[in-house]
């Protein structure tokens, strides 16, 4: 049997309001529709909810069953109806996102505290994992939005365009003294010195083998890490040099930034991403406009 719903509330109203005309006045309906919508009700049941013999309602044991089941239901859809309007206007909800390492310490880690700020009531879980991972968690709907290196179009997933983080040479205070106190450095002067670095994969990896190639210097390779604490003390101490995105250095004393000749493919180029098959929440939707926003500070 199927009873529509609507007329499970008319009921309700009639109980807690003590009267067809009252139902209808908190319902913002005509008298006659409530009276026809209780009438379905009771052809629907077999069975007559209510006593007529005077105005006041009196409830027949049939309808006193119907309310006693009815009404812990009644109130578990309003409250959920309520859950889902502050769902959309980000009072309560839920995000899953993942990045590399690099984007979560240099990128995300400045604009994150601030959507929470905005939206403290939103419950945010920041996964670190590499671009294939955070690919195939996508793609399993396992994430709400992955940010790493922006691809452009892939199949099962949709993708937007985020930052494009310039890169930079990472050196002390001491070796800039000693290039006097230079702005810039060329990549053949880069290559040649001892060089901390993160391990095969990670965007940074991949720029220095490819300017290596490209000149013909072998890396001068001293240091080989994920942690990015562990490369910058390296390059404070003066033991070795580096290159991050210079947002990387935005808190960071006793390093310097240098720039470097730039070449298509240098910067590393941040994307959003999420799975075709599943639209995105409103929380999530606000986020990714958020850090949409966050285009030009890097």
């Amino acid at each position: 049997m199927k009873i529509k719903l609507r007329r499970i509330e008319v009921f309700m109203a009639v109980i807690e309001n003590g009267s067809f005309s009252a139902a209808a006045h908190a319902l913002d309906v005509a008298q006659s529709a409530v009276s026809i919508s209780i009438k379905e009700l009771e052809k629907e049941l077999g069975t007559q909810l209510f006593i007529r013999a005077n105005r006041k309602v009196e409830l027949t044991e049939s309808g006193r069953l119907l309310k006693e089941r009815a009404a812990p239901v009644m109130s578990l859809l309003m409250n959920v109806k309520d859950e889902l309007k502050d769902l959309e206007n980000l009072s309560i909800g839920q995000l899953r996102i993942a990045a590399p390492v690099m984007v979560t310490q240099f990128a995300l880690s400045q604009v994150l505290p601030k959507f929470m700020a905005l939206y403290p009531k939103i419950h945010i879980k920041v996964y670190q994992a590499g671009a294939l991972e955070i690919e195939a968690l996508v793609k399993k709907e396992a994430l709400d939005l992955g940010l790493t290196v922006y691809k452009g179009i892939q199949p099962q997933v949709e993708t937007e365009y985020l930052w494009d983080l310039k890169n930079v040479a990472c050196v002390s205070t001491s070796f800039h003294q000693q290039l006097g106190k230079a702005e810039s450095i060329s990549w053949e002067k880069l290559l040649t010195q001892p060089l901390a670095i993160y391990p095969a994969g990670y965007h940074q990896r991949d720029l220095l083998e490819r300017h290596s190639t490209a000149l013909g210097i072998p890396l001068n390779i001293v240091l080989e890490s994920e942690n990015p604490a562990l490369i910058l003390s390296a390059v404070r101490s003066g033991l070795a040099i580096t290159t991050l995105p210079l947002a990387a250095l935005e808190n960071e004393s006793g390093i310097i930034p240098l720039k470097l000749p730039y070449q298509k493919g240098d910067s590393l180029k941040v994307g959003a991403c999420w799975s075709s098959d599943r639209p995105l929440s409103s929380a999530a939707k606000t986020l990714l406009e958020f850090l949409k926003s966050y285009s030009s500070p890097f």
